[in-house]
């Protein structure tokens, strides 16, 4: 886990800058993550439930998995001046307990006068090198940053 946020300004986010990271998802991640949202479907929590509706295992929480864009943009790019505003998520292919993962982000926008940047972001599956998520992040900067940047 990393110790600090990044501390980009809106001066220097770019279009085509690039972030990723490599997470693995753990079978206490699913546990945890069900407990603090109380999403305990069998899918989620159930390894032979899963398998018997024809999944590999025990499926990851989709909001688990936007969880780690919102770790990108909280922590790497941008980091603290930013906050996401909007997320649009399209979840291509499951992800399963102890699956490796490279989440990848590229700045698509930067507006200036508003304060507002957009990047796209894939989920990428190490092992079979497919796209598991797709997304389009809006995030804002704070107050003071727009208005020291």
């Amino acid at each position: 886990m990393v110790d600090k946020a990044a501390k980009y300004t809106l001066d220097q986010i770019e279009v085509g800058q690039k972030f990723e990271f490599e997470e693995t998802i753990a079978p206490s991640d699913l546990d945890a993550f069900a407990a603090l949202s109380g999403d305990v479907s069998p899918l989620h929590m159930d390894e032979g439930f899963s398998r018997r509706r024809g999944f590999a295992g025990r499926v990851a929480h989709g909001m688990l998995l936007g969880s780690l864009l919102s770790r990108l943009v909280g922590v790497h790019l941008p980091g603290e001046n930013a906050l996401l505003q909007s997320v649009n998520l399209r979840f291509l292919e499951p992800v399963y307990a102890s699956q490796r993962l490279r989440i990848a982000a590229e700045v698509e926008q930067v507006s200036r006068s508003t304060g507002v940047v957009v990047l796209k972001a894939v989920i990428e599956n190490q092992e079979t090198k497919g796209i598991v998520v797709r997304a389009k992040l809006q995030v804002g900067f704070t107050q003071e940053e727009k208005k020291t940047g």
